[in-house]
């Protein structure tokens, strides 16, 4: 009913067709962030952009996806997509190997924001 009541509220009015079942109603992101690993398996390599939002990393640390922490902070069993000046601070991704990436654009904190040929994996 919700749902329902959200797409003729907020879609509709803006002449957009969204099906019911195309919406999904959770209690956050946050939540869906670490919720998402247990559909996915505990078996997957990730990778984040960095710097990134906390909770891509926080949620891999609660789930036990990547070991203890060093002495820098980090964790070996994430792969770092570094964002910099250099790179427009949009990750390469390309000769890295994963099952499962974050990529949040624009980013956060940077504000980069990817381009269709940038986000494809190469």
């Amino acid at each position: 009913m919700a749902a329902r009541r959200h797409r003729q509220n907020d879609f509709r009015d803006r002449a957009c067709d969204v099906a019911d079942d195309e919406i999904f109603v959770s209690d956050g992101t946050k939540c869906d962030t670490g919720n998402i690993l247990d559909i996915l398996g505990a078996k997957n390599k990730i990778a984040i952009s960095d710097p990134v939002y906390p909770v891509y990393v926080d949620t891999n640390v609660m789930a036990g996806h990547t070991g203890e922490a060093n002495e820098a902070g980090t964790y070996a069993k994430l792969v770092y997509l570094p964002c910099k000046p250099s790179n427009g601070f949009i990750p390469s991704r390309r000769k890295s190997m994963w099952d499962v990436i974050y990529l949040c654009s624009p980013n956060n904190p940077t504000g980069a924001a990817a381009n269709r040929r940038s986000s494809r994996r190469g």
